[in-house]
């Protein structure tokens, strides 16, 4: 166990070594709209790490497992410097699922060579897990808390993100829309698994309204009350549904919010 002045000291460290990782897809880089994302995905990192000591704050965790919580918030998507810079796009189905290739960035990097092998193992199989649809079945104790906490810190920042990005005028970040076409339509797929409560796949994904309610559908994967909470005081779910396309859609969409 170390002190909370330690803990402060260890995460400068991490969080240094994340940036000077990130900056060399940062010098490299000759086209400003993969700068962009590079330095949005950057960001998201440090912030959802935040979220993630926000988060172990509010559960009492120890300093050892409020560390771990960090850690696995700001290397979740270390996979996406090389993703978009290879493949121009944030979308798993055209390249390649970020989690994975998080994991093998994080192994051949040796980021947390210093630490036991069982955080880790933690910290890997979080990065894995927080971007698909659903954790994976055989993933239990410590591997799945930490899964369960980052995915709801990631939520949180991208709901940020999105809200701010939904609400400004200017021209489009095809690579927040993951390319979809900005008509006034939902599909039934993704409607029907909203209204029975299941979390929306990204491969049923026709247009930006369906990657909205996709949005609101995390509602229900939150896992920790502060995240509900926080949520709910941003009013995120609003500012989304606000901007969805279609009054009659709206009205749907909003019979079955519960937050």
């Amino acid at each position: 166990m170390f002190c909370v002045e330690q803990l402060a000291d260890i995460q400068n460290v991490y969080r240094d070594l994340l940036k000077h990782y990130i900056k060399g897809f940062k010098d490299a880089c000759k086209d400003k709209n993969v700068l962009l994302n590079i330095e949005l995905k950057e960001v998201h990192s440090l912030n959802v790490a935040e979220n993630c000591l926000k988060i172990a704050k509010s559960e009492n965790l120890n300093q050892e497992k409020t560390l771990i919580a960090y850690l696995c918030g700001l290397f979740h998507d270390v996979g996406r410097f090389e993703q978009f810079t290879k493949y121009h796009t944030f979308k798993d189905d055209e390249s390649l699922y970020h989690g994975e290739l998080g994991v093998e960035v994080i192994k051949k990097e040796q980021f947390f060579k210093d630490l036991p092998k069982e955080i880790q193992d933690i910290i890997c199989t979080a990065v894995y897990n927080h971007g698909l649809r659903e954790i994976q079945a055989d993933v239990k104790n410590d591997e799945l808390y930490f899964s369960k906490l980052v995915r709801d810190a990631d939520k949180i920042d991208i709901y940020r993100i999105v809200c701010k990005y939904y609400n400004t005028s200017g021209p489009r970040n095809i690579a927040l829309e993951y390319g979809l076409d900005d008509k006034a339509e939902i599909s039934t797929k993704p409607l029907n698994d909203f209204i029975n409560k299941n979390l929306i796949s990204k491969e049923d994904l026709e247009s930006v309204n369906d990657f909205k309610l996709m949005q609101i559908s995390w509602i229900y994967d939150l896992n920790f009350n502060f995240s509900k909470q926080i949520i709910k005081e941003k009013a995120y779910i609003d500012t989304i549904l606000d901007t969805i396309k279609g009054e009659k859609v709206k009205q749907i969409i909003k019979q079955y919010i519960t937050l």
